[in-house]
This record gives C-alpha cells, sequence and structure tokens, in this order.
C-alpha cells in the first residue's frame, strides 16, 4: 500500500513539474479548446486624426497615448496617430470622429464651441483653473462627467491626454507694458472668451493659423500673437519675430488636450481595452503635465537667454481683466444650459479649496478669483 502511494505521489510530483515548464503551451491548448484562449481575443487597427500638426508638443502627447495603449494591450488595440492634414484637417477631425471615419481623434475642446460654446470651459480658462486644478477637478470633483456629457451628445466618448500650464502671454512686436497699451491692436486670439474679452480694451481678435501668424508678424500684418505655452512658442520660434513678450498668460492659464473616440468603436471594445485606454490616458496625463513644466522652463529661460524682454501686467489691470471675464461668462451662460451647467462644477470646485488654498499659502497651487461671474 505505501509502495503504492509513494509511485501515485510521484507521479502527481512528475505531472506538476510537466505542467511547469509547459504550462503555457499546454493551457494555452486548453483555452483555445474551451474557446476562452488569449490568442482568440480581438484585436483592433484603429486611426487616430490629430487636430495637432506631426512634430508638435501636443501631437507627441497624442503619440504618447497610442503607444501607452499599444503597450498595456499586447498590441490588441493598435492605434496610429495622424497628424493635422494627413487624413483630415484640423477643423474637419471632430466630425470625422463622430461619424466614424476614424475611430478617434486628438484635440483641444476649445475648438469645438462652433457645436457648443460649453466646450470652452472644457479646454482652456481665463484667469482660472491650473493644469493641477484640470487634474483634481476632473478626477477628483466629478469634471470627467461634464465632458462624457458634452461629447456623449455627439457620440463620442472622451478622455483627457494632457494638461498643459500657463501659456506664454502676448508676444509682440513693440512694448506692451499696460493693458491700454493694448488698444488699436491687431492680435492673433484662440478662444471663444478670450476673443470676446480682449475687444473689450480695444484689441481686433484676429484668427490665424501658427504659420500665418508668424508670417504676420514678420511682415507688420498682424501686432502681436499669442500661441501656446513656452516649450511650443520656443519650438516655433516666436522669439525671432517677436522681442516683446508680456506675462502672464492670463488669457490661457491650462489648456487640456484629450482623445475623442466614435462610441460605436468603443463599444465593439471589451472590458479589457476599455481599462486600458482609460488607465492609459491617465498614465500619458501625469507624464506630459511632468513634461510641460519641465519644458516650459528650459524654453523661457532660452528665449530670455536670446533677448526677449518681458513686462507684466499690473494686478490692477488683472483685477480689470477678471472683471471683463466675468460679464463675458455671465453672458455665455445666460444663453446656453450647457454652459451654465459646467461653469457652475467649477465655481464649486473654486469654493471647495478656498480654505485649503489659503492654509497652504505661498505653497498651494492655482489660485482663487477674487470675484465670480454671476450665473444664474
Amino acid at each position: 500500500m505505501r509502495r503504492k502511494m509513494v509511485v501515485f505521489i510521484a507521479v502527481l510530483i512528475v505531472l506538476s513539474m510537466l505542467s511547469g515548464c509547459g504550462g503555457g503551451v499546454m493551457n494555452q491548448s486548453t483555452q483555445n479548446a474551451s474557446g476562452g484562449g488569449a490568442s482568440e481575443k480581438q484585436s483592433y487597427n484603429w486611426r487616430l486624426a490629430s487636430v495637432w500638426g506631426d512634430g508638435t508638443f501636443q501631437f507627441a502627447g497624442d503619440k504618447r497615448f497610442c503607444d501607452i495603449v499599444r503597450g498595456l494591450s499586447g498590441g490588441r488595440l493598435n492605434i496610429t496617430p495622424y497628424g493635422a492634414g494627413q487624413i483630415v484637417p484640423t477643423t474637419g477631425v471632430f466630425e470625422a470622429v463622430m461619424n466614424g471615419t476614424v475611430e478617434c481623434g486628438g484635440d483641444w475642446p476649445s475648438y469645438w464651441t462652433g457645436y457648443d460654446t460649453a466646450f470652452d470651459l472644457l479646454g482652456s480658462q481665463v484667469l482660472g483653473f491650473t493644469n493641477i486644478d484640470y487634474l483634481v477637478w476632473i478626477y477628483g470633483g466629478g469634471g470627467i462627467e461634464s465632458y462624457n456629457d458634452m461629447y456623449g451628445k455627439f457620440g463620442m466618448k472622451y478622455f483627457p491626454v494632457a494638461m498643459s500650464g500657463m501659456e506664454s502671454g502676448i508676444r509682440s512686436t513693440k512694448k506692451i507694458a499696460a493693458l491700454d497699451d493694448l488698444k488699436g491692436m491687431k492680435i492673433r486670439f484662440a478662444g471663444l472668451i478670450q476673443g470676446q474679452l480682449i475687444q473689450k480694451f480695444g484689441v481686433t481678435p484676429v484668427s490665424l493659423t501658427l504659420e500665418e501668424a508668424y508670417e504676420g508678424l514678420s511682415k507688420g500684418v498682424i501686432d502681436a500673437m499669442e500661441f501656446s505655452a513656452p516649450i511650443n512658442d520656443e519650438n516655433a520660434k516666436l522669439q525671432e519675430v517677436a522681442k516683446y513678450w508680456l506675462a502672464p498668460g492670463w488669457h490661457q492659464t491650462c489648456s487640456v488636450y484629450g482623445v475623442m473616440i466614435n462610441q460605436d468603436a468603443y463599444n465593439q471594445l471589451d472590458d479589457e481595452l476599455k481599462y486600458i485606454i482609460e488607465k492609459a490616458a491617465k498614465a500619458a496625463g501625469v507624464e506630459l503635465i511632468a513634461e510641460y513644466g519641465w519644458g516650459d522652463s528650459r524654453a523661457t529661460n532660452i528665449m530670455i537667454a536670446e533677448g526677449v524682454e518681458v513686462t507684466h501686467l499690473s494686478d490692477e489691470d488683472l483685477q480689470r481683466l477678471e472683471d471683463a471675464k466675468n460679464e463675458v461668462m455671465a453672458e455665455l451662460a445666460a444663453k446656453n444650459e450647457n454652459y451654465a451647467r459646467i461653469a457652475k462644477t467649477q465655481m464649486e470646485y473654486f469654493k471647495n479649496y478656498e480654505e485649503y488654498r489659503d492654509f497652504l499659502g505661498a505653497w498651494s497651487f492655482g489660485r482663487t478669483p477674487n470675484k465670480y461671474p454671476d450665473i444664474k
């Protein structure tokens, strides 16, 4: 009896060793036979049409997201990014994703205010959120629901993938020392509220691409321009055509970039791939916040070293801008309930953080507005 038991145990040990050495093949075979093998999980090849040109830091963010998704999924979800114009122009990306021409697109929400003005609050703010504020509001304060509510109205799912810090400010060919110096100037501006706000101070906002604005400055067609964060301004070599730099970048204290996904395409994915997309977006977001911050600081040093002169608006001028911003926001909210609803959630965020920011003092992040827009 004991001999039989010893033999039996020996057989079990051998089988266990074989299973351990060749377990991958044996388990794969068993799983395939039962219809649950990893090799039978469906793979997908998607295209991402970006609003950003290939070679820009923003497009690099789209590529980062695609790379992380590909890596985490083991190649099951392969998303190939295409720069602006390679599939559709920047202005056509929203519709291309909405209609399913491409599965997804890299964007800046403020580009889509023609569809609904509420998108402007999801892409940037004037004298408002910092990148950390947006990060906390989106994932801690429920702001992600606002993104998916707005994009959901157009048959899309949304994932923020990057949040830049404050934009550079106004780059000009003549020195600007105060807000009143802007009167009569033609300035390239992007963003809904920015264009409406700046007109209150006698500025003519002009809509131009980066290339057009660069040439316009060099030829005197426009007097000044704003473009992006310092890392992007330096990459575009704006210091070559604009020797003056007005700070701070009040017109855009942060920019949120993300990936919109066609809802039908998203629904075809299994839960594992949906989870991977969510985590890839968050991973890219954290990495890019750090890289933007470091890159912006280095780019600022480069441009100043090359002779750019920086001037700063006074606290009084910044308050005038903030008062005007509140007026514009209240007007937009009165015309659009979607805008009003999202603006309220962002103002609630500010109010919630007010005491804590005061406690943190100089070690805080962002700021609490001195006044809030009158949104009913």
